[in-house]
């Protein structure tokens, strides 16, 4: 006899295990994982908090934030931003980006890469490198709904996933383009700084050589 699935109780849906069952998937774990970060004995007391059948401990609570390195605010709802650190969680929600983005830009990085991550942010293709992007991944999704999910004759399928390919390959084609002039762009911003460095150091030179001969 088949097994009954589960059914889920009231406090499935509330912030804490909605959130923890994310983070799980997120990170690819299983149960038995999270019950050796905590130190619990019990698995049924993990699946308590995944399911939202049993309400954690404060201590759990700020067992579960420091081992996923988020705030346990954000655990329990209190607010939309992940991030343990205050500036972060500002910079988050000031930029709409993932904590993993802005972990990323706030790395130490070498001097060249910097420099160009400030020209490619700056860049003022970037947007429309950006919208084309955007563009490329909805013709993606409605081709792949088209040929899933739509219940169409097959001859009317075949024409809408044609159409969906044709504006696929459009938009890659914008998004080249588009990536062809921020390159361009940014190529023609370095050559101005190297020419701007070269005249700097060849004026500085001349200075140099003129306070040498009225010396």
């Amino acid at each position: 006899m088949p097994r009954k699935p589960q059914q889920k109780g009231d406090h499935y849906y509330d912030p804490f295990p909605s959130r923890l069952r994310e983070l799980i998937e997120e990170r690819n774990l299983i149960q038995d994982d999270l019950t050796e970060i905590l130190g619990v004995k019990s698995r049924q007391s993990v699946t308590g908090y995944i399911d939202g059948s049993t309400a954690p401990t404060a201590e759990k609570i700020v067992a579960i934030a420091r081992a996923f390195q988020v705030s346990s605010d954000w655990l329990l709802g209190l607010t939309e931003v992940p991030a343990q650190n205050p500036s972060m969680r500002d910079i988050e929600k000031y930029t709409h980006l993932s904590s993993a983005s802005v972990d990323f830009l706030g790395r130490p990085k070498k001097e060249e890469t910097r420099k160009a991550l400030d020209l490619l942010l700056s860049a003022k293709e970037l947007p429309e490198l950006l919208q084309h992007l955007s563009d490329v991944e909805r013709a993606v999704v409605n081709a792949n709904r088209t040929y899933l999910y739509l219940k169409l004759p097959e001859d009317d399928r075949k024409k809408s996933l044609a159409h969906h390919k044709d504006r696929l390959a459009f938009s890659v084609f914008r998004l080249t383009l588009s990536a062809t002039a921020l390159c361009n762009e940014l190529f023609h911003v370095e050559e101005m700084e190297r020419k701007l460095s070269s005249d700097m150091a060849d004026n500085e030179g001349i200075a140099n050589e003129k306070e040498a001969n009225n010396g």
